[in-house]
C-alpha cells in the first residue's frame, strides 16, 4: 500500500462496509457504505485509506498514529443523526465528540490545518426523530476546534483573525445518490489542497 500526497482519514468500516463510528445497534444499521463514498470520490484525484480505530483497544490508534496519521490530509468522520429521542443517541454523539476531539488533537494534527467532513445519517429528514445539523455541530463542539487542538480559538498574529480548523456537517442519506457525500468531499478535497 502506497501513501499518496493526499490521504484521507475517516471513519473505518466495522461490519461488512459499514461505516460507523460507534458499535451500532443491531437494528439500526448505518446508512453509509464504502461504495458510496467511492463513488463520490474518483479513485485518480483521491486516495483513501480505512482503518479501525477503536477506542477501547489502544493498538490500532498506535499504528495510526505511526503509519497514517503523519501522512493523512483529511479526516472524515460519520454519526447517526436518527436518535433524538433515544437517550442512546445522545450517548452515541457525546462519544463521538469525545472521540474527535481526541482526534482534532492529537500531535499529528496540530501542526497542520487539517479539515474535518462530519457526515450525518439522516440529518434534519425527521425533525421529531433526526438531529438538525446545527444541533449536531453543537454536540460535537466543532466551534472548539481551533488548528493547534488546544480547544481554545486562537487568532492569527499576522492578520488578527480567528484561526479555526475547517470543518464541514453535511446530512447524508443511502438513496442510491449519495446526497451531501460529494460536496463534502468536493468540500474536503479543496480544502486539503490548503495544508
Amino acid at each position: 500500500m502506497s501513501i499518496k500526497t493526499k490521504d484521507l482519514l475517516h471513519s473505518p468500516p466495522r461490519d461488512s462496509g459499514t461505516f460507523t463510528t460507534a458499535e451500532p445497534e443491531p437494528e439500526t444499521p448505518s446508512l453509509l457504505t464504502t461504495s458510496t463514498i467511492a463513488a463520490a470520490a474518483t479513485p485518480a484525484s483521491l486516495s483513501v485509506h480505512a482503518f479501525s480505530i477503536d477506542t477501547t483497544w489502544p493498538v490500532p490508534r498506535i499504528l495510526a498514529q505511526t503509519f497514517w496519521f503523519p501522512f493523512a490530509h483529511g479526516i472524515v468522520y460519520i454519526v447517526d443523526a436518527t436518535r433524538k429521542n433515544d437517550p442512546r443517541g445522545m450517548d452515541h454523539l457525546l462519544n463521538a465528540r469525545q472521540f474527535l476531539a481526541s482526534l482534532v488533537s492529537d500531535p499529528h494534527f496540530k501542526r497542520k490545518d487539517i479539515p474535518v467532513v462530519v457526515f450525518a445519517n439522516k440529518a434534519g429528514c425527521d425533525p421529531d426523530t433526526c438531529y438538525r445539523l446545527d444541533e449536531i455541530a453543537e454536540i460535537l463542539g466543532c466551534e472548539d476546534w481551533d488548528i493547534n487542538g488546544s480547544g481554545g480559538v486562537e487568532q492569527d498574529a499576522k492578520t488578527g483573525q480567528k484561526r479555526m480548523r475547517p470543518w464541514c456537517i453535511k446530512s447524508t442519506r443511502f438513496d442510491g445518490e449519495g446526497d451531501g457525500i460529494r460536496e463534502s468531499v468536493e468540500w474536503l478535497k479543496s480544502r486539503m489542497g490548503e495544508v
